[in-house]
């Protein structure tokens, strides 16, 4: 990555040339729209098998994977490694993310005032149950030898002319339960002896909001975690945040993790959002600038060339969000079947081959949209040439 930035400086100032000169019909012609942003976003890589593959994907609590081409889903609960590098990236899509807290948090066994409100109730019944037994005992004493019972009861063992009265064990059960009256009236002494327990939970809050509606989305936070306040991290720990209902308005989200190492204190965190399977730019992201579609077009054909040199490779996808029509379209049962892209070597759509069952469903905007994607051109020892791409209608929505 560190060689491809420098890069971004001189396309960003030379990318008009890139494209080369096309006429125009005015000499002050309209300002494309800068609906795409490039950042810098991460590639994820997950242990399968004896290798390591890139996540091509977060969708639906999965993590997808390339592996000999075929696309393998691996849950995202049962990925216990990763690795992760920093990956200049263009998405048509951002979102805010704010108001964000990451802090150490107790379950509710492990929370200190909760166990000191467990221990005040637990001396405050002791002392009522150990109370009514004294308490009983003595007047039943005081009844059987016609005393009259006092509003006292600290003087319940003696009677008016100070003799005593009554089983010593009964008058111990009322003055223990004095004592453990007594005890939980100060239970605050002792929270000091609480709060030495090690948080067991991670309290995330923020507030997200996209230029779009997402029904679901994640978010991988990656912290570096240390062992003491002012010591230095000795771990990296990562969590995928399952998030639903993205909107434009602006949401607010609260989570309390349980995964959390016990006792560590974060030094710093990274994190990625995924919506709808790609990576969106978000506020997080470093070095975000907002560019035209003809210059991200050429911005991700010269990094795909510059990643694959000599290389002998099918057409590619640039993952991207589809409108909701067209996945209700594909819901129609039609997940296994297969659409082929003929794409030639400037990654544009020349032609879209399909079976009788799919024409059926698919509309003309249906598969308009699928041939206006960014597709990146196949490769015969590094240069571009013409190629098809055949894709499962399930892998295209999913």
């Amino acid at each position: 990555m560190k060689k491809l930035l420098p890069f971004v400086a001189l396309f960003l100032a030379c990318s008009p040339f890139l494209r080369g000169g096309e006429p125009v019909e005015s000499e002050n012609p309209p300002d494309m729209p800068k609906n795409h942003h490039f950042f810098v976003g991460v590639d994820l890589k997950i242990p399968y098998d004896d290798g390591l593959y890139s996540i091509e994907k977060v969708w639906n609590r999965q993590a997808q994977i390339k592996v000999d081409g075929q696309i393998v889903a691996e849950d995202i609960k049962r990925i216990k490694n990763i690795t992760y590098t920093r990956q200049t990236k263009i998405s048509e899509h951002y979102a805010r993310i704010d108001n964000l807290t990451c802090e150490p948090a107790y379950s509710m066994n492990r929370d200190p005032q909760v166990k000191a409100a467990r221990m005040q109730m637990e001396l405050s019944t002791m002392a009522s149950d150990f109370s009514s037994i004294g308490d009983a005992a003595l007047r039943r004493a005081m009844v059987e030898q016609n005393q009259v019972a006092s509003p006292f009861l600290p003087d319940f063992s003696q009677n008016s002319q100070g003799q005593s009265f009554g089983d010593p064990m009964d008058i111990q059960y009322f003055e223990r339960g004095q004592e453990f009256q007594q005890m939980s009236s100060q239970v605050h002494e002792y929270e000091d002896q609480f709060a030495n327990a090690d948080w067991d939970q991670l309290h995330i809050k923020f507030t997200l909001q996209a230029d779009q509606y997402y029904p679901t989305g994640h978010i991988v936070f990656i912290f570096q975690l240390k062992e003491e306040p002012d010591g230095e991290p000795t771990m990296s720990w990562f969590h995928f945040l399952s998030l639903k209902d993205i909107s434009q308005e602006g949401q607010k989200f609260d989570y309390f993790i349980s995964t959390f190492p016990d006792g560590m204190y974060i030094d710093s965190q990274d994190l990625f959002l995924f919506a709808n399977g790609s990576e969106v730019a978000t506020n997080f992201s470093p070095k975000h600038v907002e560019m035209t579609e003809p210059d991200a077009r050429v911005f991700l054909n010269y990094q795909y060339l510059a990643r694959n040199e000599g290389k002998t490779r099918p057409p590619q996808r640039v993952w991207r969000y589809l409108s909701p029509d067209m996945a209700d379209s594909v819901y129609s049962g039609l997940t296994k079947e297969t659409i082929t892209l003929k794409i030639d070597r400037e990654g544009q759509v020349t032609d879209v081959v399909m079976s009788p069952s799919v024409q059926k469903v698919l509309n003309a905007d249906n598969v308009h949209e699928i041939a206006s994607e960014m597709y990146l051109p196949a490769l015969e020892d590094g240069k571009p040439v013409d190629g098809e791409l055949t894709l499962r209608l399930r892998d295209i929505v999913f």
